[in-house]
């Protein structure tokens, strides 16, 4: 079988190494795009992390301010 990628042509390959070397490109375009989502996802996960300890902190603030009663 041949094959042309990109303008190089590829003469009496076997199909089997073309599905494995097909097989193989795709994990890494997998592996490439799943580091990136994990890179996205623990950012937000750290920002929220940090917005919910900013928050705790307020609220106990609010609970430890004295009540005041209205007359």
């Amino acid at each position: 079988m041949d094959l042309d990628i990109f303008g190089q042509k590829f003469y009496d390959l076997s199909l089997s190494i073309i599905c494995f070397y097909a097989f193989i490109a795709g994990m890494i375009f997998i592996l490439v795009f799943a580091l990136a989502d994990e890179i996205v996802l623990r950012t937000n996960l750290r920002r929220v992390k940090k917005e919910n300890r900013n928050l705790k902190k307020e609220l106990d603030a609010l609970r430890n301010l004295p009540i005041e009663e209205e007359k």
